[in-house]
């Protein structure tokens, strides 16, 4: 466990989004009930489904139970962005699901937590420590195409002597929208800067130019 601490918004307010698709809507229910070993509990959990498959409608063919108690929410709401656009990599539908846990504008509060569709929680973790985001170590890893993304598009690669991969991690709206802003100065100049009314085009802007492997948790990890 490592502590996150360079955003200097110290408020412990979350949510939770976990992004999925049809293969493992069985596991849904199984996922939200194990968020309860969070803490503290975040204030909403919403699920980002694919392909404009509802899990419910699903579920309803298939015999399984969805969660009833959270938000649904269509991965083209959450992500308005065509997921094969990203032609110059050989799995754009992969590099989508990326952007999605990045750059997302799902939750009410800045703090949001990804977590995978594939992941039961079986222990209670601390969201946070003094309030700073805590970090769950995996194990460690060098990609290096990860950090040659990273240099590329950015202009930093790895900061640590360690990796950042998780299956379940703390995201800021604020951070990822600097990474926004700093991917603009570093393509376009400095005279170049992140708005509200130019969000969406600078997003898929850099979702065309995605010509590399990229990782949702290296990137802001190394950036912070």
């Amino acid at each position: 466990k490592k502590q996150m601490g360079q955003n200097s918004n110290i408020s412990t307010r979350y949510e939770v989004v976990i992004p999925t698709a049809a293969k493992d809507y069985n596991k849904l229910q199984y996922i939200v009930t194990s968020l309860k070993h969070l803490n503290p509990q975040p204030e909403e959990i919403t699920i980002v489904y694919s392909d404009n498959i509802h899990p419910m409608e699903i579920g309803k063919l298939h015999g399984f139970r969805c969660p009833d108690n959270v938000n649904y929410m269509d991965e083209q709401e959450a992500m308005p962005l065509n997921k094969w656009f990203a032609t110059n990599f050989r799995r754009p539908p992969w590099i989508y699901q990326q952007f999605i846990k990045l750059f997302n504008r799902v939750s009410k509060t800045d703090y949001y937590m990804i977590v995978d569709s594939d992941i039961i929680l079986n222990r209670k973790l601390d969201v946070f420590s003094n309030h700073k985001p805590n970090f769950f170590m995996a194990n460690n890893q060098d990609h290096g195409p990860y950090f040659r993304y990273s240099n590329n598009m950015f202009g930093f690669g790895r900061e640590y002597p360690h990796s950042f991969i998780s299956e379940i991690m703390l995201f800021s709206q604020l951070l990822t929208d600097n990474l926004l802003d700093l991917y603009l100065q570093k393509q376009y100049g400095e005279s170049e800067s992140l708005t509200e009314e130019n969000r969406t085009t600078v997003i898929e802007d850099l979702y065309v130019r995605t010509c590399g492997v990229a990782s949702e948790h290296e990137i802001p990890a190394d950036y912070e």
